[in-house]
């Protein structure tokens, strides 16, 4: 959907001061009255994290807000499509 992100490898076995340095500096863990969403790890998260941030972001820009309509649009298109091919 154009949104940018921000993407890393690091390893806390071959690149401990890496990983250390990433996640110390990271907003996994906030203090109370800081609320923030959470997802699964792998690319299901990852796939519903990047869906979730767009949400939020298309309350205030229209292109991203059309995107994310037409991606669910499509995600339902799918769906039914599937129940269409299922075989009995």
């Amino acid at each position: 959907m154009g949104i940018a992100c921000e993407m890393t490898v690091a390893s806390a076995h071959r690149t401990p001061a890496k990983a250390s340095e990433y996640a110390s500096t990271a907003t996994v863990q906030m203090p109370p009255g800081i609320p923030v969403a959470s997802m699964a790890i792998g690319k299901v998260g990852a796939k519903n994290a990047a869906i979730y941030a767009a949400q939020i972001l298309s309350v205030s820009d229209d292109d991203i807000a059309e995107k994310l309509a037409d991606f669910k649009e499509e995600m339902v298109r799918q769906v039914e499509e599937k129940d269409r091919n299922l075989v009995y």
